[in-house]
């Protein structure tokens, strides 16, 4: 896939950010053995990613994030470009998506789109906005065989590039009979035997989340089943039916119902133990975890059998056991070694299933980051200014004067007192009287 994006002076301010944030849409999807690549124009054009594997998000995501708007708008040699480079190219699904809010130079956009198509690339074209060339990206989404769009406003860009890369890739439904495969046991499948559960009879596909937990997998490894933790929260996402288009079989399989209600129960949220005080405070590079466990007719809790289950800003868990200090009372150290949130959730019989939540990170503005030279490169090249210059030249003026206004009202506020006093003294004060 290429993204060929409009970055002239037409899509400065919140058009080019909407763009940009659109333009990285399409790796959330994209596998990483998957090509990626964006060609950004005005008048000219050049390549902030060079057509490159998805894995490297991080890289491309930079790149992106360092499009600066300015200059004329010029389709053609972009979607040149972009032809030349996916030409050769023998994957099976070879696309790309247009973006432009002007007009551009006249050139042969028929006989180029057609070119593509004909070697297997899809165009899909998004205009933006009431100056944008709608019947052009129009006529090269029709000639390139793929779909166009219109949008006043820009802010359901981003939007229309995720749905735009669903349909490309033709990955969102995958109706087949499939097994789901148990990736790992939990609590909520006690007492379930996925082996003798009917086959599901599709599912949409879907990538799961860097900190979600899968639970259950299709034969392809796309997510079934996957929860998460967010804050104090948990949510659960399955990408198959209810009902009885994919999970008809399911519907009469007697661990349906044992499937649902426990799965629910795991994910609603549980109350805290009004006999279990569990608080989590920084101390340090630690966290100290105390528990104080009173019953309420004012007897101590001794010898609770509980553990603290930590998750890390990097999802690893971690098991940390819990000492008795005093009657009641239990303390536990954790060193925080990463900065992010850290979830700490009380478990065992006694624990109540309480949790709290411990943020151990600075806000961004204090956040030290290498500078960005390419940025800083481009804004003095697009203002006529000097990059990296001489001590001298910064306050060098190059010849150039301006013109300073200089107020002249208090000078004659002043004047006009000090005359309206003499002439109160002369008329006082006579000097040649005779």
């Amino acid at each position: 896939m290429i993204v060929i994006l409009d970055k002239s002076g037409s899509m400065g301010g919140q058009k080019i950010e909407l763009a940009k944030e659109a333009t990285k849409a399409p790796l959330a999807l994209l596998k990483d053995e998957d090509s990626f690549g964006v060609v950004a124009f005005d008048y000219n054009f050049y390549w902030p990613v060079r057509l490159q594997p998805a894995a490297n998000r991080t890289q491309i995501t930079q790149a992106i994030s360092a499009i600066i708007a300015g200059g004329e708008t010029n389709i053609y040699p972009a979607m040149r470009e972009a032809y030349i480079q996916l030409a050769g190219a023998t994957t099976q699904v070879k696309h790309v998506i247009l973006l432009s809010d002007g007009r551009s130079l006249p050139d042969d956009f028929e006989g180029l789109t057609k070119k593509m198509a004909e070697s297997k690339i899809t165009v899909s074209s998004v205009a933006v906005g009431n100056g944008a060339d709608r019947e052009l990206l129009a006529n090269i989404a029709k000639w390139g065989k793929g779909r166009t769009y219109y949008l006043e406003e820009p802010t359901n860009v981003p939007q229309i590039f995720t749905e735009e890369t669903e349909l490309a890739t033709g990955k969102t439904l995958r109706e087949e009979s499939f097994k789901p495969v148990v990736k790992k046991n939990v609590e909520a499948f006690k007492g379930i035997d996925f082996k003798t559960a009917p086959n599901l009879l599709g599912y949409v596909a879907t990538k799961s989340k860097d900190t979600s937990e899968v639970l259950l997998e299709s034969a392809r490894k796309d997510p079934i089943l996957a929860r998460w933790q967010y804050g104090l929260g948990k949510t659960v996402a399955f990408t198959s039916d209810l009902k009885d288009r994919w999970a008809v079989d399911w519907l009469k399989w007697k661990g349906y119902p044992k499937f649902w209600s426990q799965l629910v129960r795991e994910t609603m949220r549980r109350q805290d133990d009004n006999e279990f005080d569990f608080r989590v405070e920084r101390s340090g590079d630690e966290a100290k975890m105390t528990i104080n466990a009173v019953r309420k007719d004012g007897q101590f809790r001794n010898k609770l059998d509980s553990l603290i289950r930590v998750v890390g800003p990097d999802q690893v868990v971690s098991d940390v056991s819990v000492h008795q200090v005093g009657p009641g009372s239990y303390e536990a150290k954790f060193p925080l070694t990463k900065k992010g949130s850290y979830l700490f959730r009380a478990v065992g019989e006694d624990s109540g299933g309480s949790s709290r939540v411990l943020a151990y990170s600075y806000p961004d503005e204090y956040h030290f980051y290498p500078p960005n030279t390419d940025l800083l490169r481009a804004i003095s090249s697009e203002t006529h200014g000097r990059f990296q210059p001489k001590t001298e030249d910064i306050f060098d003026p190059n010849g150039e004067t301006t013109a300073l206004p200089t107020p002249l009202w208090p000078y004659l506020t002043g004047l006009a007192l000090l005359l309206y006093l003499a002439d109160v003294l002369l008329r006082r004060i006579r000097l040649f009287e005779l």
